[in-house]
């Protein structure tokens, strides 16, 4: 663990009188320079990898999970959201973009709703869908004013209980050769809840035969952040939300294994519910999407430079 610097001290040494006078009289009428600590410079990485994972779904007409991705809070026949109106989470905040949730019936009505949530689970299990979260510059898992946030396909074999679920603590590397690692800067840590973007994200799908990169735009990050005491782990649970390009999903679409009819229902719609990124005739260019993740505490096998 990298520790902090340590702050000026003075030392309490006897001076001859004369040249304490002297120096006195040097430092009147001046504030001396004290050494600034940058939050951002210290603290330690702590990782994790993904164990669970599905799209932030729409309770109700009004109740979605997710994420303010755009700052605002959007009445219906907002121009900014292109008439789209937002929606309150389940516990409350204001501001809530997730369009996309809208869209998840019907996807579900034509993969079949245990079908999504089993393809996630079984490439999640058998290592296919590895997505590691790492947090750098980690002072205080409850309080940090300044940490950032690294998300990317894992390299290793997970290694399963007899439950089937991930065995904490093993270590993992970045895959940076085969999909490029996202960074979320400028994050903090506030009462145990982690925030960090916005940022364009790149999150990698591998699920059977599909293997995309999901581009996210303008991502923000709000996860409930677990740490082990005894261990030194950490574990988060929450909600990645940002953009996602209409045109560029309709193509990710187009390439999937499913029915040509399935295709052309959810290309169909998705423009209609965009939300984000208004281009100068007013039409929004992206529709807002989170995704619900929860992790285990992970090592974080850190490649060389």
């Amino acid at each position: 663990m990298t520790s902090k610097p340590r702050p000026v001290r003075f030392v309490n040494a006897r001076l001859p009188s004369i040249a304490a006078i002297a120096l006195s009289l040097g430092a009147c009428g001046e504030r001396q320079p004290v050494e600034q600590i940058d939050a951002c410079a210290t603290g330690k990485t702590m990782a994790s990898v993904m164990t669970f994972a599905t799209f932030a779904e729409k309770k109700s007409d009004t109740i979605a999970e997710g994420i303010d991705i755009d700052g605002i809070v959007s009445e219906p026949g907002d121009t900014k959201t292109c008439g789209k109106p937002d929606f309150t989470s389940p516990d409350g905040r204001k501001g809530i973009d997730n369009q996309f949730g809208g869209l998840l019936p019907l996807i579900k009505g034509l993969v079949g709703a245990e079908n999504l949530d089993a393809i996630l689970e079984g490439a999640i299990a058998n290592g296919q869908l590895l997505i590691l979260v790492a947090v750098d510059g980690v002072d205080d898992a409850e309080n940090d004013e300044c940490v950032s946030v690294r998300l990317g396909a894992g390299l290793g074999t997970p290694f399963l209980d007899t439950a089937g679920k991930y065995e904490p603590y093993q270590t993992f590397g970045f895959n940076e050769e085969d999909t490029p690692v996202s960074r979320l800067p400028a994050g903090r840590i506030e009462n145990g809840v982690l925030y960090a973007g916005p940022s364009d994200i790149v999150l990698p799908v591998r699920a059977l035969d599909a293997a995309f990169n999901l581009k996210i735009n303008a991502a923000k990050l709000r996860m409930k952040v677990t740490e082990d005491p005894l261990n030194g782990g950490l574990a988060v649970s929450g909600v990645t939300a940002g953009g996602i390009d209409v045109e560029e999903f309709k193509n990710i679409v187009r390439e999937l294994n499913i029915a040509g009819g399935a295709v052309d229902a959810i290309t169909g719609v998705v423009g209609g519910v965009a939300d984000l990124a208004p281009n100068a005739d007013g039409s929004c260019q992206e529709v807002s999407a989170g995704l619900r993740i929860e992790s285990e505490p992970a090592f974080l096998l850190e490649q060389p430079q």
